[in-house]
């Protein structure tokens, strides 16, 4: 006896791999293993560590995304194909401050403004940018040291700073090289892990340009960032969006499997 159109939805939906179980179990047992590496109790603090540090993850992941062997091969696949199903729906993540943007290898922050003076000197102008008592202050000073230009801010905003009168006004070099030190600066530096000068690394279809290690770096961020979108709320559950899921749990696997050798 067919079975009725009701039915056959609701075997459908019983019927579908449960690609977020694994995942978050997966992330548990990494999440779990970096605690205990670096002694932090905060997530970022922890994946920084395991990003800079030598550990064996990072020691087993690298060689691997420089190398050509078949488990080098299989390896750099699931990353492959992590970015084409990151391509084919857009995961999107928030901020502290309310901003969303998509989770993709084309637009990952793989490192952090330490916090020192941004400084740039050309034909005795100087330019810096500095962080001091909460606002970004950015300034020229002249070759007699007097101060030309000066734009605070209360949070770090190319396009507020851009359109400001105060740079808009400034002419030859001195806005281009203003604009250079300013970008140095930005605490979260967005960058292309497709395009690059770096030799290419080969994942399945895709190819990456940048080093193994800022891959290694991207790929934990992006996969945290999943992570997040997922436990706070953010993800739409429909099956494009949790396919996403599937190649991350196996990276977190291999992950796993290096921390364990």
């Amino acid at each position: 006896m067919a079975l009725e159109p009701e039915s056959a939805r609701n075997w459908r939906k019983q019927a579908q791999f449960d690609y977020i179980g694994p995942f978050v179990k997966a992330w548990a047992a990494f999440n779990a293993w970096f605690r205990e590496l670096s002694g932090e109790w905060q997530d970022a603090r922890g994946i920084e560590y395991v990003c800079s540090r030598d550990n064996l993850v990072k020691n087993t992941a690298c060689p691997l995304l420089r190398g050509n062997s078949e488990r080098a091969a299989d390896f750099k696949s699931k990353i492959g194909a992590l970015h084409n199903c990151l391509e084919a729906y857009d995961l999107n993540k928030r901020d502290r401050d309310g901003n969303i943007s998509p989770i993709k290898f084309t637009s990952v922050c793989i490192s952090r403004w330490d916090g020192a003076p941004v400084r740039f000197e050309s034909r005795g102008i100087h330019y810096q940018v500095i962080k001091q008592n909460g606002s970004w202050i950015s300034t020229i000073r002249g070759q007699n040291g007097n101060e030309t230009f000066r734009f605070e801010q209360q949070e770090w905003d190319l396009a507020i700073f851009e359109a400001s009168a105060r740079f808009r006004r400034l002419t030859g070099n001195k806005g281009p090289f203003m604009r250079q030190t300013y970008l140095r600066a930005n605490p979260r530096p967005i960058v292309n892990l497709l395009e690059g000068e770096a030799a290419p690394i080969e994942a399945g279809n895709i190819v990456f340009r940048c080093s193994p290690e800022d891959l290694f770096t991207g790929l934990i961020t992006t996969i945290y960032d999943m992570r997040n979108c997922l436990l706070h709320g953010e993800l739409s559950p429909n099956e494009r969006a949790l396919r996403c899921y599937d190649p991350a749990f196996w990276i977190l696997r291999e992950f796993l499997d290096f921390a364990d050798a």
